[in-house]
């Protein structure tokens, strides 16, 4: 599906999913639905890269550039990131930012275990802050 979504990606081949399948907070019985269909249009490749962008859309949904001015690059974690270069250049385009991963693959341990140092005492929260190392992708 990666190397179908990238050659529709490629190709400007584009449908519109949106991946809100179980709802909102604000409206639970809000279902997905997929738009955009035509006769030569909707391929696995068009449906993947879809649902690829609807998840990147989704998740610019919930940002407000205007509320962060500062903020100037992406960082994103996990192994749906971490495996999908085409869903890395969605969020890139959808946010307009440069994409960066930690450098460390197991996120959510690492992240346990600064904040047990930090809440502990024996990490300042700027020492946790600089062993998570990034790198643009």
């Amino acid at each position: 599906l990666n190397a179908l979504a990238a050659a529709a990606y490629d190709e400007g081949k584009r449908l519109h999913v949106n991946t809100q399948f179980c709802g909102t907070r604000e409206n639970p019985d809000l279902r997905g639905s997929i738009t955009g269909i035509g006769e030569t249009g909707f391929t696995p490749g068009a449906l993947a890269l879809g649902v690829l962008q609807g998840m990147a859309d989704e998740l610019h949904d919930g940002f407000n550039p205007a509320a962060h001015p500062q903020i100037n690059r992406l960082v994103a974690s996990g192994n749906a990131v971490r495996r999908n270069p085409v869903l890395r250049r969605l969020l890139s385009d959808t946010f307009s930012m440069d994409l960066y991963l930690p450098v460390q693959q197991e996120e959510a341990a690492l992240g346990a275990a600064l904040w047990g140092g930090v809440s502990a005492g024996v990490l300042s929260y700027p020492q946790a802050k600089h062993l998570i190392c990034l790198e643009a992708r």
